[in-house]
């Protein structure tokens, strides 16, 4: 039994190393936003919702302190999240 419990940590070793081939340490820390319109326009209309946040209406809402900045952005077709959304805060803030 002391065996199997001193070897853990070589068994878990190995399986970071030949198992998952050394992943991205960075690959899993950021959360990334799904797909644009996801699943359907229906149910998520990103598109119609960044409409939203660059009208002069809304930007007047925000710099007045009525709204909140947006927690997206569209760029080159993919929803990328702004520092605003929460989900990118370094791991020493959390």
């Amino acid at each position: 039994m002391n065996i199997l419990i001193g070897l853990m940590p070589l068994l878990f070793f190995g399986n970071e190393m030949f198992y998952q081939f050394w992943p991205d340490v960075d690959n899993w820390r950021y959360q990334r936003p799904p797909p644009l319109n996801y699943p359907n326009d229906a149910e998520t209309n990103d598109t119609e919702v960044h409409n939203l946040f660059q009208s002069s209406i809304y930007k007047d809402f925000v710099d007045s302190g009525l709204g909140t900045a947006p927690w997206f952005n569209i760029v080159d077709g993919k929803k990328v999240y702004t520092k605003w959304a929460g989900v990118n805060e370094p791991r020493d803030a959390i």
